[in-house]
């Protein structure tokens, strides 16, 4: 589901598998396989930057297959903006 999101949003701006890896700084077969499957879609910083790159919500690449009652949208951003707080500051 996410990687299908993902490819809609990047056809739609007109960008090639090559491009978006390119710019994440991974192989274009690693990429494609990622948007086919889904797979490897799922780390905060790889979500975030496919977010700018897209100019889209980056909630709505995290919340993708979730089902909206069993969510608190506020309360999950809060979790991955410090996931992503601490591993910033791991590095």
């Amino acid at each position: 589901m996410r990687g299908e999101l993902i490819r809609r949003y990047r056809t739609q701006r007109g960008y090639t598998q090559a491009h978006i890896a390119d710019l994440l700084g991974v192989e274009e077969s690693s990429y494609s396989k990622r948007e086919s499957t889904g797979r490897g879609l799922d780390s905060v910083e790889k979500l975030y930057e496919l977010a700018q790159i897209l100019d889209i919500d980056f909630m709505e690449l995290v919340l993708v297959g979730c089902p909206p009652s069993a969510l608190d949208r506020n309360a999950l951003l809060d979790t991955i903006i410090n996931s992503a707080e601490l591993l910033r500051d791991m590095n």
